[in-house]
């Protein structure tokens, strides 16, 4: 019988399966992806909490437009949005009463991932993006 360990994990732009990229300005882009490494799953449960922070390449905040979160298989063929929000809604870190929550439980199967979007006037800097997911992991 395999054995299955969940347990928390904050999942942030340093974390090892987390790439981070520059948008371009007034497209839909992808601003994050998190690919889901073999043998484990992550767990959004309803209510984890998600913080987002954006900046251009000079470091000035981008407080304009709209936040896509997606869950999608490895191939990306089949893609479903789990969260759309104005990118403010994304940018409390300490107050949990302000913070943006997940509406309901995504599971991320082993090599699935999950794209988060920026569409805004200002193109987002990759080494000037934040981010913070309180998640759950299993390994197995």
């Amino acid at each position: 019988m395999e054995m299955v360990y969940r347990y928390p994990i904050d999942i942030n732009e340093k974390t090892s399966f987390v790439t981070v990229k520059d948008t371009t300005a007034n497209v839909e882009s992808e601003a994050v992806v998190i690919e889901v490494p073999s043998r484990t799953n992550i767990i959004l449960p309803e209510g984890a909490a998600v913080y987002l922070s954006f900046a251009d390449s000079n470091g000035n905040a981008i407080t304009d437009g709209v936040v896509r979160i997606y869950a999608a298989d490895a191939a990306r063929i089949k893609k479903v949005k789990i969260a759309e929000a104005p990118v403010n809604a994304f940018a409390e870190l300490t107050d949990v009463n302000k913070q943006y929550k997940i509406r309901t439980s995504v599971r991320l199967q082993e090599k699935s991932v999950l794209i988060v979007t920026l569409e805004s006037a200002t193109a987002a800097a990759k080494d000037n993006t934040k981010l913070l997911i309180r998640a759950e992991q299993e390994v197995f």
